[in-house]
């Protein structure tokens, strides 16, 4: 849970901005629903791709071997895997690498909704509700789909049946997220049906100027 001192700050640098919450459980769809979003002009920010990024600076990744050892790391440089493995199966860990690295992630999300140029920025976060992101947020989209095409999604991944439940339980229930958000996106069709509804809603959406 991000403190409630980062998110007023963060939504007092972006209160001329609209922005869109995007969420939905892993193998749901979202990214892909983000890069629709992109194609149909919005801003667009992803928390996994910003986390991902500053796990490559060495001023990051360097505080978060100090904290968990050499069993993140390979070579000396922290391994991504590793971490993801360990953090999903303690509780503690995962604290205390969220409470490090939010911080980090919203500055990275202002910096680049303020670059965008554009008053409405979509911003992806599988955490979304979790870290109470959400309440910062004008609008919140929820991508869902059935549970047998998510489990099929993820084993194309190369994810192990053990690993899936692992993620999924880590989070808020997929229907959990549908009721806390104010949009929900079916995506148990093709890519082609998902980008149509992206399309349909980001007509709508476009309206809401600052």
């Amino acid at each position: 849970m991000i403190n409630e001192k980062s998110l007023k700050t963060f939504r007092n640098k972006l209160k001329d901005y609209f922005l869109i919450g995007l969420t939905g459980v892993c193998g749901s769809g979202k990214s892909s629903a983000l890069d629709f979003f992109s194609k149909h002009g919005f801003s667009v920010c992803s928390a996994d791709k910003i986390t991902h990024y500053l796990l490559t600076k060495e001023k990051c990744y360097s505080r978060i071997l100090i904290e968990f050892g050499s069993g993140v790391s390979y070579k000396g440089v922290l391994d991504k895997t590793k971490l993801a493995k360990l953090v999903f199966r303690d509780n503690a860990k995962r604290r205390w690498l969220e409470n490090f690295i939010h911080p980090l992630i919203l500055k990275e999300i202002i910096n680049q909704v303020k670059k965008s140029g554009k008053k409405i920025s979509i911003i992806e976060a599988p955490l979304l509700f979790e870290s109470g992101l959400d309440s910062v947020m004008n609008v919140n989209i929820c991508v869902y789909s059935k549970m047998d095409l998510i489990y099929e999604r993820l084993k194309k991944r190369g994810w192990e049946i053990k690993e899936i439940e692992k993620r999924l339980k880590s989070q808020y229930s997929q229907d959990k997220k549908i009721f806390l958000s104010d949009i929900s996106i079916e995506n148990n069709g093709s890519l082609k049906d998902l980008e149509i509804k992206i399309r349909d809603l980001s007509q709508v959406l476009s309206r809401f100027q600052i």
